[in-house]
């Protein structure tokens, strides 16, 4: 269930989705808590559907900023990501 909020914490996201994934699957093989079991099959699989999105979009806005020229390519990635500008 954590899966969804750890999208955005490096890959570990990703790493709890699967393994969500795998163990709701045992559960599903071993018939033990079956509706849980789908709960966290569900949530783990949209949790990777969100990460792919926001991977892809990351990797468009770097490919778009990364063609530019130093200076250039430093406004770019401080305009679209705002929070990683030198200021505070």
């Amino acid at each position: 269930m954590a899966s969804p909020f750890l999208v955005f914490v490096c890959f570990t996201g990703l790493i709890t989705a699967i393994l969500s994934i795998i163990f709701g699957c045992v559960a599903l093989a071993k018939r033990v808590g079956k509706g849980r079991a789908i709960a966290g099959i569900v949530i783990s699989a949209l949790s990777l559907v969100l990460f792919a999105i926001v991977a892809i979009w990351f990797w468009n806005v770097v490919q778009e900023c990364a063609q530019l020229p130093s200076p250039m390519a430093d406004r770019c990635f401080e305009s679209k990501f705002p929070w990683m500008s030198g200021t505070r």
